[in-house]
């Protein structure tokens, strides 16, 4: 009689490599820039200035099984700063700034996922004008690509990203709450898409958030 307290508990890993369960990412960046006439956050004039800077990082996602996945990613760049993970050279020598840009846990059935932690923006958009790639939300948030026939696909996505924890209940937590509904359409040699979604922002001050007082000039 086989003994089965020697099974693995999940045999597909046993039998697999970590290095097939696990991929690693990362870019270097280093480019020079001349700006002039631009302004800060809140709205004021920088004086005209050139300089050069660099981006970092790095990450990875491991694929524990078929349902389950978890990564994270660490970047370069003003802890304070969302939209910005550029350093500039010329600081005295001084060590650069490195903070968690991604670390989220992941799940998915079939055409169904769920995410929880920081990761990347999870609705359809054209570009950056709405939503800057640079800035990964934090929170929770749930969707599914449900394939109707082999040239039309449903994509509903909900989400609920948390601004700021005062401690007190995630109720009353700044938040943004947001479901969008997105459809494609694909021919021979023409994709059509098209999505419509509501994003309710709460207790959400209207203010600038104060990181131009950090961020290096």
């Amino acid at each position: 009689e086989q003994d089965d307290r020697r099974k693995p508990l999940f045999p597909k890993i046993a039998k697999l490599k970590i290095w097939d369960l696990l991929r690693l990412y990362g870019d270097l960046r280093v480019r020079g820039e001349f700006d002039w006439d631009s302004r800060r956050s809140d709205g004021s004039y920088r004086n005209d200035r050139g300089r050069f800077r660099y981006r970092l990082r790095f990450g990875f996602d491991f694929n524990w099984s078929d349902y389950v996945s978890f990564g994270a990613r660490v970047r370069s760049g003003n802890i304070r700063d969302q939209q910005s993970p550029h350093q500039t050279l010329g600081n005295e020598f001084e060590a650069g700034s490195i903070g968690i840009d991604r670390a989220y846990l992941k799940g998915q059935y079939k055409s169904f996922w769920l995410w929880v932690g920081k990761n990347n923006f999870p609705f359809q958009k054209q570009n950056e004008m709405w939503w800057d790639d640079d800035v990964t939300p934090e929170g929770l948030a749930l969707g599914a690509s449900i394939l109707v026939n082999d040239k039309f696909k449903i994509k509903p996505t909900a989400a609920y990203f948390l601004l700021q924890s005062l401690g007190r209940g995630i109720e009353f937590d700044p938040a943004v709450a947001a479901g969008q509904i997105a459809f494609e359409y694909n021919l021979k040699s023409l994709r059509i898409s098209a999505s419509s979604g509501y994003f309710n922002f709460k207790d959400v001050p209207d203010r600038n958030d104060g990181t131009h007082l950090h961020r290096q000039n």
